[in-house]
């Protein structure tokens, strides 16, 4: 963005494929270029050029060759002493003659490089204001891309700093309340497992935080309504990309993260 724009990689690739085009592809091109000078009174003088360099072009000799294919003048290789001197007369570029389209495509390039693209094409750092529309700062990209993943570790980790409550206050870093999102409870616990994640321990662990009498029955049965917060929150995780269905075994889910810091 700093550097002119002709003197791009880019640029140049692009301005080569206009020296490869065929009469018909090229006053196409000149044509397209017409309609939108139209739409400026500023560049009658660029349109008035443009037009006379197209009459050029279609007066050209009608028999073109491809400009890929264009002949060389035919070179007599004389006599050579010895091998090196055969070398250095190979390796003498050819004289190519261009044909009349070829010198009318030739001057209208040139004139649009040195005359429109040269001139109109500045780099967007030239303009005055231009930090308004751009930046090529690094650091400044970061600050207003953010870190998504560090943002939703904050909040799934320690709620208490977005929402400002009391009740998701905690005393120290590894507390999990049952005041907590439920969503916050599942993920504090996750990070306390391994790669493979046993849906039941994980129900129970769940339960006895938030419902600690219930998590004292005997019997295996869990309350409906804790076990579909439970499901919810699984699958908010799962949405957020922190944890994924095991094909190994079925009871389980699988990790995607790691560490407790993103």
């Amino acid at each position: 963005m700093s550097g002119p724009i002709v003197q791009h990689p880019k640029f140049e690739s692009c301005f080569k494929l206009l020296n490869l085009m065929s009469k018909q592809e090229l006053l196409q091109k000149i044509d397209e270029m017409s309609q939108i000078l139209e739409e400026s009174e500023c560049l009658t003088e660029v349109q008035d050029q443009l037009m006379d360099l197209q009459r050029g072009i279609e007066s050209a000799g009608q028999n073109m060759r491809s400009p890929t294919k264009s002949p060389t003048k035919n070179r007599a290789i004389t006599m050579c002493k010895d091998r090196k001197g055969l070398r250095e007369q190979l390796l003498t570029p050819n004289v190519r003659i261009e044909n009349e389209f070829e010198q009318a495509r030739s001057k209208l390039l040139n004139y649009l490089r040195k005359n429109v693209f040269q001139k109109y094409l500045v780099s967007p750092s030239s303009l005055p204001l231009h930090e308004v529309f751009l930046i090529d700062n690094v650091s400044t990209k970061r600050h207003i891309v953010g870190a998504p993943r560090a943002a939703i570790h904050t909040a799934l980790h320690n709620p208490h700093h977005y929402l400002q409550c009391d009740c998701c206050k905690m005393s120290s870093d590894g507390e999990i309340l049952p005041t907590m999102p439920d969503v916050c409870i599942v993920y504090k616990l996750h990070l306390e497992s391994g790669a493979l994640i046993n849906m039941y321990d994980w129900l129970q662990s769940f339960v006895t935080i938030v419902s600690p009498e219930d998590s004292d029955r005997d019997d295996r049965k869990v309350d409906p309504g804790l076990q579909a917060r439970f499901t919810r929150a699984v699958s908010e995780l799962q949405f957020l990309g922190f944890v994924k269905a095991s094909k190994k075994k079925t009871d389980h889910v699988a990790r995607l993260t790691w560490g407790r810091t993103c």
